[in-house]
C-alpha cells in the first residue's frame, strides 16, 4: 500500500504476489509486459524465490527477511513467523534478477549482517510437524518410525559406484 501511495498509477502498475494473491491476479503479475508500457511493480513474498518466475526481472530490493513456517514440539504449536532468512536463500533470491538481461539487486542490509546468517536454510522436515506423517506411517503397518528406512535416510555405501560417481561425490562431500 505504501508504495502504490508514492508511485503514481500513470507510471507504474504494482500487483501483490503472496500465497493469499488470486489466481487471476498471479497470472496478471507473470505475464510479459509489452515494451513502452507501464513499469510493473511486483511485491513478492518468499513464494516468489522458488515457485514462480516472474519475466524480465531487472531489480529486486531484498529485505533479508522470510515468513518461514515452523513447529515448536515443545509447546505443540507452530506458526509462520518474518525473521532472517539464510545467506543461501538471499542467494537465491539474486538469482531472479537479470536473467534475461541485466539487473541489480539493491540489499536493505549490510554485508556484515549477510555474513552473520545462517548458511543454509533448515529443510521443511525440521521446522515442520511430523505428527501426519508419523500417523500415516503407522496407518500403513509401519509401528516404529524411529526404525523405517526413510528416504533421507539411505546410506550411499549401500551401493557399489563406477569410478567417475566415487570422483564426483569426493568432490561434493568436501568441507
Amino acid at each position: 500500500a505504501l508504495i502504490r501511495k508514492q508511485i503514481p498509477k500513470s507510471r507504474a502498475v504494482t500487483y501483490d504476489l503472496l500465497s493469499t494473491t488470486k489466481k487471476s491476479q498471479i497470472e496478471e503479475a507473470l505475464a510479459p509486459r509489452p515494451l513502452g508500457e507501464r513499469r510493473k511493480i511486483v511485491i513478492a513474498s518468499n513464494l516468489a524465490e522458488t515457485s514462480l518466475t516472474v519475466e524480465g526481472v531487472r531489480f529486486v530490493v531484498d529485505s533479508g527477511l522470510i515468513a518461514q513456517s515452523e513447529w515448536d514440539p515443545a509447546t505443540a504449536s507452530g506458526g509462520v513467523p518474518t525473521k532472517p532468512h539464510s545467506q543461501a536463500g538471499i542467494r537465491q533470491r539474486w538469482g531472479r534478477v537479470g536473467r534475461d538481461r541485466p539487473g541489480w539487486v539493491f540489499p536493505l542490509y549490510s554485508r556484515e549482517q549477510f555474513e552473520v546468517l545462517p548458511r543454509d536454510t533448515p529443510p521443511g522436515s525440521t521446522r515442520e510437524n511430523q505428527e501426519k506423517l508419523i500417523m500415516k506411517a503407522k496407518s500403513a503397518g509401519f509401528d516404529d518410525a524411529a526404525e523405517f528406512d526413510w528416504p533421507a535416510s539411505f546410506k550411499s555405501g549401500l551401493v557399489d559406484y563406477d569410478d567417475d560417481a566415487l570422483k564426483y561425490i569426493e568432490v561434493f562431500t568436501k568441507e
